[in-house]
């Protein structure tokens, strides 16, 4: 055995060479400059984020004032929110396929359709607690 610093190395033990392997990747990544394509991106991501988050604030105050002046019950209002839910849920799904179908890129393409598999959880869990008596 060798002690290198804290950490004891055992014979055949490769999570040292992995650390170090892991740990030069990390240094090499922060000596990379910053440039546009990251604005960009970081742009995009940030933009598509606040939209959804905005989107869902919206449905949840507007569904306030359509259930009091139109008398909506609790079981539409939870199909409502659902309907829009769905929505999101497509569009992301349609949305990431187009997106890589024309820039071909892989990395981003993936990232709506897993916020779009994340929501159905959500958009299902409001329509069974609109449905919810109380």
């Amino acid at each position: 055995m060798s002690t290198t610093g804290d950490e004891t190395i055992r014979a055949g033990d490769n999570r040292a060479g992995d650390s170090r392997a892991t740990d030069n990747t990390v240094a090499r990544l922060e000596r990379l400059p910053f440039g546009r394509v990251h604005l960009r991106v970081a742009g995009l991501l940030g933009v598509g984020t606040f939209f959804d988050a905005f989107d869902s604030l919206v449905i949840a105050t507007v569904l306030t004032v359509v259930i009091s002046t139109f008398h909506v019950g609790f079981g539409s209002a939870g199909l409502l929110i659902s309907a829009a839910y769905v929505g999101q849920f497509i569009g992301a799904l349609t949305l990431g396929v187009v997106a890589e179908q024309r820039a071909g890129d892989r990395h981003l393409g993936a990232q709506p359709d897993a916020r779009a598999a994340a929501a159905a959880p959500a958009a299902d869990s409001k329509f069974h607690a609109a449905r919810r008596p109380g």
